[in-house]
């Protein structure tokens, strides 16, 4: 069977530390990887 991968999302308020906790978790994990973040205007 196909390795599916692994999906992390992370939720929490405004300047709770989303990005920066994310960008500890993809530093940690071998390639490839794709990292999304969004906002509200």
């Amino acid at each position: 069977m196909p390795d599916l991968g692994k999906l992390t999302f992370i939720i929490g308020g405004a300047r709770s530390g989303k990005s920066a906790h994310a960008e500890t978790l993809v530093a940690a994990l071998p390639s490839p990887w794709a990292y999304i973040a969004t906002a509200q205007a």
